[in-house]
């Protein structure tokens, strides 16, 4: 669906892909939006601007075309995530920038107010990656080391501390990968551990229980004799590529686990994919 022009063209719906710009690097989908950075690090929005996401100053006022973030004209960058109506991005410098909804604090500023324009979030470190769940965010430094602010509900930042600014979340080993879903997060070590945390009443953080919160990173055991190589986070369910295939943990409405049955795992079970050692991310 592109009716808010979040395809990028004019087109309502699109039932087949079609080529809207060359040369990208990193794109993200929000809620009727669309972000990008091209290969020379120019940063792109297009869709709807609620809560001011494109980053064009402003909120209002759809385009159906992906335009220039002209605020950050100077910067180059290099990744974006967008959450449901929250965005942030990163420099070649490792700098964070973060722009949209602040409810909850998600932006990382205070006070909770909107902000119209990608807005340098001080972490006093180089970020390396960044995910966006829907009222809370997360991201790792060059060293490892990880950092979330936003809703403390349902676990979703890691750790207990009240306030909403960025705080480092203790793991005890260096993260290399991140993702986030609506409410929780999965995090992967340089050893190739895997953990999760935040919102999990569909086992959707892999541990092996249906906890409806899980207040703080918690290793999946799945895991232990498998080498994981990504991991990506949808709504309420999680994916992981491993060497031996493709797992899913989560909600399991509508197939999105991959399997006949709709019931819901909490532990990573293996997608029914034709030719899992094909799979590339």
């Amino acid at each position: 669906y592109g009716g808010d022009g979040q395809l990028g063209h004019t087109v309502d719906v699109q039932p087949q892909p079609s080529l809207v710009r060359r040369s990208i690097a990193s794109v993200a989908c929000g809620f009727n939006f669309t972000l990008a950075t091209t290969v020379d690090g120019i940063l792109l929005s297009t869709g709807d601007n609620h809560f001011g996401v494109l980053g064009v100053g402003s909120s209002g006022s759809s385009r159906a075309k992906f335009e220039q973030v002209a605020s950050v004209s100077g910067l180059v960058f290099v990744t974006v995530a967008a959450g449901y109506f929250h965005c942030a991005a990163i420099t070649h410098a490792g700098s964070l920038h973060t722009w949209g909804c602040n409810k909850h604090g998600k932006l990382g500023f205070s006070p909770e107010v909107v902000t119209y324009i990608p807005t340098a979030l001080e972490l006093g470190c180089s970020v390396a990656g960044v995910a966006l769940g829907s009222t809370s965010s997360a991201a790792i430094t060059s060293d490892g080391d990880l950092f979330t602010w936003g809703d403390i509900s349902k676990g979703r930042r890691g750790r207990r501390a009240s306030d909403s600014f960025p705080k480092r979340v203790f793991v005890g080993e260096a993260i290399c990968k991140l993702a986030a879903g609506m409410g929780h997060t999965m995090i992967m070590t340089v050893s190739g551990s895997v953990l999760g945390f935040g919102e999990n009443r569909f086992g959707q953080c892999g541990i092996g229980t249906f906890r409806d919160d899980v207040w703080s990173p918690s290793r999946v055991a799945a895991f232990d004799a498998l080498a994981v190589f990504d991991l990506c986070c949808g709504w309420n369910h999680s994916v992981f590529l491993t060497n031996r295939g493709v797992y899913g943990c989560g909600c399991a409405k509508n197939g999105r686990l991959g399997t006949l049955q709709e019931a819901h795992s909490p532990i990573p079970v293996q997608l029914g994919l034709p030719e899992p050692e094909a799979v590339l991310s």
